[in-house]
């Protein structure tokens, strides 16, 4: 489920919180997925996000999808846990400006304890050809959970849901 278009305006948002720690749009994108997350009638046990990599972390000082599923979990009343982690020790490249084959080939989590027996809800920024969702996915079922739900702020139109010219709809 995602809240609204990675558009001209989605990107404004995203980019906000990303790459300027402008954090003003939390408040309303948890209460956006907490209204998404209750009209699909799923009761996840826990919140937890995909995380950035620990460069990136390091760079920025914080993780944004880690702040989002911290705000999203509040607005539930759930607890949070890092159940995720990334797959490779190292740090890898963003995936931005990937096509979607090499973003199914860089996307890999493992899983780490905490996810046995519950359902899980998965946060993410941005949901771009679904990779990361994927194996975040795959590593909460294949480290125990039940159930796996997955939340973005934004996601990137499909190509039919775009303008001619190039303009977003």
């Amino acid at each position: 489920m995602a809240g609204f278009l990675y558009d001209e305006v989605g990107r404004t948002v995203i980019g906000a919180l990303k790459y300027r720690n402008q954090r003003q749009s939390l408040a309303w994108m948890a209460a956006l997925i907490a209204q998404l997350l209750g009209a699909t009638g799923a009761t996840p046990d826990v919140v937890t996000w995909i995380p950035t990599s620990a460069r990136r972390r390091r760079r920025r000082g914080f993780d944004q999808s880690e702040l989002l599923a911290r705000r999203v979990a509040r607005r539930l009343d759930l607890p949070v846990k890092q159940l995720l982690r990334p797959a490779s020790t190292s740090d890898s490249p963003s995936q931005t400006g990937l096509d979607a084959v090499g973003r199914y080939r860089r996307a890999a989590f493992r899983p780490r304890p905490g996810a046995t027996g519950r359902s899980v809800l998965v946060v993410d920024d941005v949901l771009t050809t679904g990779a990361s969702m994927e194996a975040a996915a795959s590593a909460m079922l294949s480290g125990g959970a039940r159930a796996v739900h997955g939340a973005v702020a934004a996601y990137t139109p499909a190509p039919a849901e775009r303008t001619p010219g190039g303009v977003d709809a």
